[in-house]
């Protein structure tokens, strides 16, 4: 970018700093730019930001603005997505102020009319955590001293009343469910023989309409009547409609056979579908790449379990999308940008690329489907997917934010691809088909927490019984109680173990009468798992084994104040890097006005993690109190 941009009255050309770089290291995107250019320097998610925008912040404060997200960008890790956030969340926060000086938070009085503007203006919740999370940030970065320490309870203050509430994603009451799939599947088996067809009939109707000299809108319908094409029911138009129409079921085949987001879903291409056998059974798979938990938002390889109808689906997205990969290919190859031009070639690999108007879209840098939400809604309504009243009572039950949004012979009141995810999560849970750890090792959760989230309200649907088939439910008790086997048995034999339930079982082994390396076998686990005597829950922490426990255990000090946690290896190991962020947060607190019993609350956090991880045999540095008194 030039670096002769307008400068405020404030800046001097010589602040205007490089702050993003071309992959030969010469200079891409400087401070007071209006776009700051990533391209070349990250690699992101299929269709992932990769450029932050200021043109239509207030002048006034753009610039202040710019300087602040720069420190933060030196100070933290953190995907351009969310940088973008933070850029509108420094926004949001100067208008409050009126102020780009953001030591103004430091002062009580300000803070509190800060809060009181915040409050009034009715935001959603997630717009007032982001705002709460950029104020954090700033402390970070040392452009103020104001850290908020609670940023959920400060959050439930601010949200209370008046503001908007935040709903959470729908869970498709089980037979529309199954009919939007059915519908699906029956589109996918019927145009998959026909997929190099349609991308061929493209091709050859693009040629034609690109030879007109002038506008003619008959034209599509005189070819249409002119061509002798043999795919059923299927017309050719400049919008791509069947076409756009088809790509739309495979996206709910692969979403609703896979509870994948969709950002990992637009990264799948044809080659992503393989299969595994464990002895006699085979397991189909989806390799794709997930950014969601990974440092600064970059990419990584995942796997997912599915269905194998999905390879269906692949194939046909991406067969029948040649036409348009060739016309993006064409014109990406005339971009004097050779990083965009990288990343649009990667992004052709998608199985869902743009349908209409490639050539218009490839000049714009946009290769990847968009409006996913407006898509399935559109395909809900062509095949009339209509509520019954039992489809009503089970939505009510599934979705209580969303209580009265379902009318008898109505539609969903919305459908996104999270809607899918958690919809997935709902029928794997009330169906017993797997327990909370399969789920979350499906969903690439980095806790238990988020996974029941989603799974919100499904015990509810399955104490109901709705439509759930006996010989099935038995198939599906048999294979929950197998994985519950599998993590028990582990459990009991683990070499290490800590909690109050984990010292109960060392002691017990010890004894006399359980000498030797096996302390359960697997049989006598899935005797008592089969009876009931024994359950599982996983907390972030440990493992619980209290049957009648109806809380989670979000606390390092859970494994010290229940009487039923079990702290294995591996949960002990996870908690190495909770403790190092809990002494920074300490340290950073010690010098600050914060409350003592805040204080002592980390502090006694951080130690009976160290009680743990000397359980395991951990090796550490222990913190001492002391050392921070200052």
């Amino acid at each position: 970018m030039n670096l002769a941009v307008n400068l405020t009255n404030n800046n001097k050309a010589s602040d205007n700093v490089p702050v993003t770089f071309n992959a030969d290291d010469s200079p891409c995107s400087y401070l007071y730019d209006d776009v700051w250019d990533f391209t070349a320097e990250r690699k992101v998610k299929v269709g992932g930001l990769t450029k932050i925008t200021f043109t239509f912040m207030n002048n006034d404060h753009k610039s202040r603005i710019q300087e602040a997200l720069l420190s933060i960008h030196k100070n933290s890790d953190i995907a351009i997505a969310g940088l973008d956030q933070l850029r509108s969340g420094l926004g949001v926060i100067a208008s409050h102020l009126n102020s780009t000086d953001w030591s103004l938070l430091n002062d009580d009085k300000k803070f509190n009319t800060f809060k009181n503007g915040i409050k009034s203006k009715k935001y959603t919740r997630s717009t007032v955590l982001q705002i709460l999370q950029t104020i954090n940030k700033l402390e970070i970065s040392s452009l103020t001293t104001k850290y908020i320490a609670s940023i959920s309870t400060l959050c439930n203050k601010l949200c209370s009343q008046n503001s908007i509430e935040s709903k959470q994603t729908i869970a498709i009451p089980e037979k529309i469910g199954k009919n939007i799939l059915s519908t699906a599947i029956d589109i996918i088996e019927k145009y998959h023989p026909f997929r190099h067809e349609i991308s061929n009939e493209y091709k050859k109707y693009n040629k034609a309409r690109s030879e007109l000299t002038s506008v003619d809108s008959r034209f599509p319908k005189r070819y249409n009547q002119a061509c002798n094409h043999n795919i059923p029911n299927f017309k050719l138009c400049g919008m791509s409609t069947d076409a756009v129409d088809i790509q739309t079921a495979c996206m709910i085949v692969i979403l609703g056979f896979s509870g994948v987001r969709i950002s990992e879903a637009l990264s799948f291409n044809n080659e992503s579908y393989s299969e595994k056998r464990f002895k006699d059974i085979t397991v189909p798979l989806l390799t794709g790449s997930i950014s969601k938990t990974q440092k600064c938002g970059t990419p990584t390889q995942e796997t997912w379990v599915t269905n194998p109808i999905v390879k269906l689906a692949l194939e046909l997205g991406y067969d029948m999308s040649e036409f348009s990969r060739d016309v993006f290919t064409e014109i990406i190859g005339t971009k004097a940008n050779k990083a965009e031009q990288k990343k649009m070639l990667w992004e052709l690999k998608s199985v869902f690329i743009k349908l209409t108007e490639p050539k218009t879209e490839a000049r714009k840098g946009r290769v990847i489907t968009e409006g996913w939400n407006r898509r399935f809604y559109n395909f809900i309504k062509k095949y009339k997917f209509t509520a019954t009243k039992e489809d009503v009572n089970e939505f009510n039950i599934l979705n209580p934010t969303r209580a009265g949004e379902l009318e008898v012979d109505g539609y969903l009141p919305r459908i996104s691809p999270h809607d899918f995810r958690r919809t997935f999560a709902v029928f794997l849970v009330r169906n017993k088909l797997g327990n909370m750890m399969t789920l979350k090792h499906q969903f690439k959760h980095a806790n238990i927490v988020m996974t029941q989230w989603y799974a919100n309200h499904s015990h509810l649907a399955a104490a109901m019984d709705l439509g759930i088939d006996t010989e099935l439910q038995k198939l599906i008790t048999e294979s929950n109680e197998q994985i519950t086997v599998d993590t028990l048995f582990n459990i009991y034999n683990s070499e290490t173990l800590s909690g109050k339930e984990g010292e109960r079982l060392i002691v017990e082994r010890n004894k006399d009468e359980y000498a030797g390396t096996i302390y359960m076998s697997r049989n006598d686990i899935e005797r008592r798992v089969k009876t009931g005597s024994v359950s599982l829950v996983e907390h972030p922490t440990g493992y619980c084994m209290n049957p009648s426990c109806d809380r989670i255990c979000a606390s390092d000090k859970s494994a010290y104040s229940c009487q039923h946690e079990i702290v294995t290896p591996e949960k002990a190991m996870s908690r190495v890097l909770v403790r190092e962020r809990l002494i920074q947060r300490y340290k950073a607190l010690i010098d600050t006005s914060f409350m003592a019993n805040i204080l002592t609350n980390i502090y006694v956090e951080i130690k009976s993690i160290e009680v743990t991880l000397m359980a395991h045999n951990i090796e550490f540095a222990p913190f001492l109190k002391e050392e921070n008194n200052a």
